[in-house]
């Protein structure tokens, strides 16, 4: 019954904030919570390939913003990436996660509010 909370709490953290602590097959990723009421900031969740030049595509495409903290971390052959991002223009949200998700070695990203 125990392994079935922590499994459900794990699920529900990940959907929520992008957290991926206690992942037994997965990148171990995690940052504090954006407060509810910073209504400019949001978060970028990537999943890649876990090959050199990647973060330095995402980072190229974070350079004009404020990037207010950051996360990696590996797995065998997949890495994930977490950010949050200062965004005043709500039309740049689009244009981030349409940049990250050409970059080749995407597998998925996701925009957090």
């Amino acid at each position: 019954r125990m392994i079935g909370i922590e499994v459900a709490t794990s699920i529900v953290k990940y959907i929520n904030s992008g957290a991926s602590v206690n992942a037994v097959n997965f990148a171990e990723c995690d940052l504090r919570a954006i407060p509810s009421t910073d209504l400019t900031t949001v978060r970028i969740v990537n999943v890649h390939q876990n090959v050199p030049g990647v973060l330095r595509q995402i980072n190229n495409i974070l350079a004009d913003y404020n990037v207010n903290k950051q996360i990696s971390d590996s797995k065998g052959d997949v890495a994930y990436f977490m950010a949050d991002v200062t965004v005043n223009d709500p039309k740049e949200i689009n244009t981030i996660y349409e940049q990250v998700t050409a970059i080749q070695e995407n597998i998925i990203t996701r925009v957090l509010f």
